[in-house]
């Protein structure tokens, strides 16, 4: 097969786009820095041939590539490539597109040969003598912009007609018609409205180097140099997830100045499709294909297969789809076939990591059908006298491309290494130089859930692993006698994490632990992201979920200033009380009043944060120390001790009745502590007729008795 000349009036000038846009924006660092270009080197200084960036120079964006229409040229006012722009821009797109400037970068020296500077006005003329230099970004149009604005002889310089050379009805007279350059006048009025396309390395957004109307100009919709009419789509769904990962599987990763479409016609063939074969690199669900179509109007159809382990070509195996995802596009350029929604999950896309798996592509128009891949210079071609001082090299392995030429009496397609027919088309010529097939596979990854074991409950997930965005069910199952205090979920493979706690401190019954206790089933619905569940959360903190046993107790106490929390926006609600703690917490709650005596304890010193609780503490009887003259501040406290201190606070009141704990003593210290917490509601014990005097008591506990005993529950 020869099919030279076909890839030479097929040409794209999607990569040439792509690496003008590159090559002419200077943007912006995330940190609101400049990008100085002139701090890189090529070596010539004596330092390190490193062109790579500086990491604190790098920046990302969430942003995929979803879609590209290469549009007819609308250079000297062509009908099709103006009513294509005008529809491009009305569906919201601006459109790139590379013209013939008399200024192609900052600061340059800026000639008038074509663009009135009084007007901003733009018009080049006489396309054969002028080279494209520049690219820019088409924002908008005036139909009615005249065409007398382009020529600098017939304006002012503030941009006005000069009124001497127009009649009363707006056209020239015979002193403006004898005034007028008639190359800078185009044939009619209309003007796109364009965005200049330098960045502001050196001067302020948005009129960068004083240029335009605020970096804004017209170009004439006559300019005989507009070519390269491009726009582009994003998919930004994902945008949100900070930290997304995506799978991009693909080989074409030469950079091409075109695209090569042999058709079935030139094989002498009734149909051709092309397949790229792929290895997973990791568990992943494929969500949509990319490929770059060489003609408008082309359908499109995608087809996965899943293949054996013998597979012997791009059709052994097992086909994802019941039918071909199909679509057809109106302009050539780089394009996305669906196979599900972000955030959909389809366990038929699911593949495992280093499982094979082939994409097929049917691209047809008219009654041809064709594939694509990247084409440049080679080596061969290089010429500096003709100023063509770059090449590419395209890398081409065995076992990723394929061409498949449908064969009608065995209803199947024949197939042929991509490589084999690339090595007959340099045979012919050796100064083309060609990439794999144009097809890529996106996935999203699919994180490993894991939950851990929990003391005394049960969580369960109805997936073992999901993708971003997936809606993933975490049923959560206490024992008896407990409740949920806490569900943690990490970032990365997925792993759920529960902290329970004794139902003794879920709700403000005054009954027995049994009233609080028995098994429940709550159900919660994460939303995975980046793997990073968003709960709401109560008094600022991010540790306290609105709907855990403790929230309003935690609400309650921060309106009260009677908490701060433990820095950075948590509370630590599973953490165990200190000593500490507990005085700060009741004289916060006292109002934070001053102790008219001194500190007895030789380790709680003056500049403690909790200096002024202890000495109001020990003046009020609610603590004498641990231990002669210490207070042991960073001891955690139990349950016993914590009822203790509450009772001592409340000023030791008398409290009728016993509470029916089996793991208390008439003769503990803190008895009768108990039964005023026991009658008061501060307290109905841990369940199963036990209170646990010596169990750790969390600040999630600590601030609910608070609360039950400020009669605020």
């Amino acid at each position: 097969m020869n099919a030279k000349t076909n890839m030479l009036r097929r040409l794209l000038t999607l990569a040439l786009t792509l690496s003008l846009i590159c090559a002419l924006a200077a943007p912006a660092l995330a940190d609101g820095t400049e990008n100085d270009a002139s701090a890189l080197t090529d070596g010539t200084d004596g330092t390190e041939d490193d062109w790579s960036l500086d990491e604190e120079l790098r920046y990302w964006y969430n942003f995929e590539l979803e879609n590209t229409n290469i549009l007819p040229d609308a250079a000297g006012n062509d009908p099709e490539g103006v009513e294509a722009i005008k529809r491009e821009l009305m569906q919201g797109r601006a459109v790139t597109a590379a013209y013939c400037s008399d200024q192609s970068v900052p600061g340059q020296e800026q000639e008038t040969d074509y663009i009135n500077i009084d007007t901003w006005a733009h018009y080049t003329y006489g396309r054969d003598t002028t080279a494209i230099t520049h690219l820019v970004c088409i924002v908008g149009w005036d139909d009615d912009y005249s065409r007398y604005l382009f020529d600098p002889n017939l304006t002012n310089e503030d941009g006005s007609f000069i009124a001497a050379y127009f009649d009363d009805e707006g056209e020239l007279n015979e002193a403006g018609q004898a005034a007028a350059n008639w190359d800078r006048i185009p044939d009619g009025d209309g003007a796109w409205i364009v965005k200049n396309s330098w960045g502001s390395a050196t001067s302020e957004e948005p009129n960068n180097y004083d240029w335009g109307i605020d970096g804004y100009f017209y170009l004439s919709y006559y300019d005989t140099t507009i070519c390269s009419e491009e726009t582009y789509d994003f998919d930004i769904s994902a945008s949100e997830g900070e930290g997304l990962e995506i799978i991009i599987d693909e080989y074409d990763l030469m950079t091409a100045f075109a695209y090569f479409g042999p058709y079935a016609s030139d094989y002498g063939a009734d149909e051709i499709v092309m397949a790229n074969v792929f290895t997973a690199s990791d568990h992943q669900m494929l969500r949509t294909v990319g490929v770059i179509t060489a003609e408008p109007d082309t359908t499109v159809a995608v087809q996965v297969y899943r293949l054996n382990a013998d597979a012997e070509d791009s059709t052994d195996g097992t086909p994802l789809l019941e039918t071909p995802a199909t679509a057809t596009f109106e302009y050539s350029g780089y394009h996305r076939v669906g196979l599900r929604d972000y955030g959909d999950e389809d366990e038929a896309f699911a593949v495992d990591a280093g499982e094979r798996f082939s994409v097929v592509v049917r691209m047809s128009i008219e009654d041809d059908t064709y594939v694509s891949a990247g084409a440049s210079n080679s080596i061969q071609w290089l010429d500096e006298t003709e100023g063509i001082n770059w090449y590419a090299v395209g890398v081409i392995n065995e076992g990723e491309s394929y061409v498949g030429e449908y064969d009608a009496d065995a209803e199947d397609y024949v197939w042929t290494d991509w490589t084999e027919l690339v090595l007959e088309e340099k045979a012919e010529d050796d100064e083309i130089e060609y990439d794999n097939l144009a097809i890529k596979a996106y996935s999203d990854p699919i994180y490993t859930i894991t939950v851990g074991d929990a003391a005394h409950g049960a969580v369960t997930s109805d997936h073992s692993g999901a993708i971003a965005g997936a809606a993933v069910t975490l049923t959560v199952t206490p024992s008896a006698g407990y409740e949920l205090a806490s569900l943690t979920v990490t970032d990365g493979d997925v792993t759920v994490a529960a902290t329970f706690v004794s139902s003794d401190d879920s709700s403000g019954s005054s009954g027995g632990g049994d009233d609080d206790s028995g098994s429940t089933t709550t159900t919660s619905t994460t939303t995975t992201t980046t793997t990073t569940t968003t709960t709401t959360t109560t008094g600022g903190f991010t540790d306290v979920s609105s709907d855990a046993y403790y929230a309003d107790a935690v609400a309650w106490a921060v309106e009260n200033g009677i908490t701060i929390g433990t820095g950075e926006g948590t509370f630590s609600p599973d953490g165990g009380c200190t000593r500490a703690q507990i005085v700060t917490f009741l004289w916060r709650a006292a109002g934070s009043p001053e102790a008219a005596g001194g500190n007895p304890f030789t380790d709680v010193q003056a500049d403690d944060d909790a200096y002024k609780a202890v000495c109001w503490a020990y003046e009020n009887g609610i603590t004498a120390g641990t231990d002669g003259d210490t207070f042991s501040p960073e001891s955690v406290c139990t349950r016993a001790q914590i009822v203790t201190f509450l009772w001592r606070a409340a000023g030791q009141p008398t409290a009728d009745g016993d509470p029916a704990f089996v793991d208390t003593a008439r003769d503990a210290y803190y008895y009768d502590a108990l039964r005023w917490a026991y009658g008061n509601g501060v307290t109905s014990g841990t369940g199963g007729d036990t209170f646990s005097p010596d169990g750790v008591c969390t600040r999630a506990q600590v601030v609910t008795f608070l609360w039950r005993a400020a009669g605020e529950a």
